[in-house]
């Protein structure tokens, strides 16, 4: 691929009137030899092999490239594919080539597809207790979210799912803070919150957590987000920074207001199907390499935040801090979230995720 790519720009000098002496071409020839060489020398594992790989590994991401969850695909795609001896071939789909969140995760469900990058709730369909990761203002601190999912509440989460689900939580990746952006207003006060079509992820806890904000939450495709408000059917959306950086919001809504309402994880999840029928060894491979590929992204992430947010203001986009005293009344507003959660699964389960986070 890398040579025709070449020839196809030779070509195009030559229409543009470049010298076609017998001496030009051939120091054209030697170029396009060496470059090709190079290009071949930095693929992770050569075609041949990847043609004769027992198994297939489709890996996929809403999130767009430039986004650290997205970015750090390819370094499990390099890991894996080295420690296995080329045995494994991963394809990486980042930027939602795969579907629709929710029609993917059915696809993963069956082994049709065998990893994938998603928020928590989106298995809470299958688990509905999932969702205490995603309660309002849970976690104070990157810190936090790290003692509790390295610790033994997320020790216990993962062996939860396994066995009660067609998933494998292969590693705690996170999207980061989450911040609310719109084309109307700032968010400075709680009552700006009033009325705002907010995208959010179809899930109980994000509606009822914006409801209790005084919005108006829409379940939506993550994919359909900029369309939509550039369209006006949504006046905006709660993502990171780096998010809203990748996808390209600043262009359809300036206004960022740092609410931090929800800490988002990212969940590396694998088909427990495909993972049972690897070999022993290949299974570590590939958990070791979801590990690894999680703790990278954690640390990619945390400072990719603060570069988005300097990005986005020199793109044109308005970001204001909303101050303490309108985040404590924020704060109160979203208690009945933990109420309902509380109902759903039991005072000492929320109990048990609040002590994990320090509070």
């Amino acid at each position: 691929m890398a040579s025709s790519c070449r020839t196809r720009g030779v070509d195009m000098r030559r229409r543009a009137g470049a010298p076609e002496t017998k001496s030009a071409w051939l120091k054209l020839g030697v170029i396009v030899a060496a470059l090709t060489a190079v290009v071949a020398t930095t693929v992770p594992v050569p075609e041949s092999l990847a043609q004769a790989a027992k198994y297939k590994i489709r890996f996929g991401n809403s999130q767009n490239l430039g986004e650290p969850t997205a970015d750090t695909m390819a370094d499990f795609k390099k890991e894996v594919e080295a420690k296995s001896n080329g045995q494994i071939a991963v394809e990486v789909y980042p930027g939602g080539q795969l579907g629709k969140i929710e029609e993917v995760v059915e696809l993963l469900r069956s082994g049709a597809i065998q990893m994938y990058v998603n928020s928590p709730q989106y298995l809470s369909k299958f688990y509905p207790e999932i969702q205490v990761t995603s309660l309002p203002y849970l976690f104070d601190s990157p810190e936090a979210a790290d003692r509790a999912l390295d610790g033994a509440f997320g020790t216990d989460l993962r062996a939860a799912v396994e066995a009660k689900t067609d998933f494998v939580i292969m590693g705690f990746e996170e999207f980061g803070f989450k911040h609310v952006f719109n084309r109307r207003r700032p968010v400075r006060t709680m009552d700006d919150l009033s009325g705002l079509k907010l995208r959010v992820i179809s899930s109980p806890v994000t509606i009822k957590t914006f409801q209790g904000l005084g919005a108006s939450p829409i379940g939506m495709a993550y994919s359909e987000i900029y369309s939509a408000v550039q369209t006006g059917v949504i006046d905006g959306a709660e993502l990171p920074f780096t998010s809203y950086r990748a996808s390209k919001l600043y262009e359809v809504a300036k206004y960022v207001s740092i609410t931090g309402h929800f800490f988002e994880l990212a969940l590396l999840v694998g088909s427990k199907k495909f993972l049972q029928g690897l070999p022993p060894d290949l299974r570590k491979v590939v958990m070791d390499a979801a590990q690894n590929t999680a703790a990278s992204t954690r640390r990619i992430s945390r400072a990719a935040q603060t570069e988005a947010r300097a990005f986005i203001v020199s793109k044109g986009a308005e970001v204001n801090d909303v101050a303490p005293a309108e985040l404590a009344k924020m704060r109160t507003a979203v208690t009945p979230v933990y109420d309902w959660a509380r109902a759903q699964w039991g005072d000492a389960y929320v109990a048990k995720v609040l002590k994990a986070v320090g509070h």
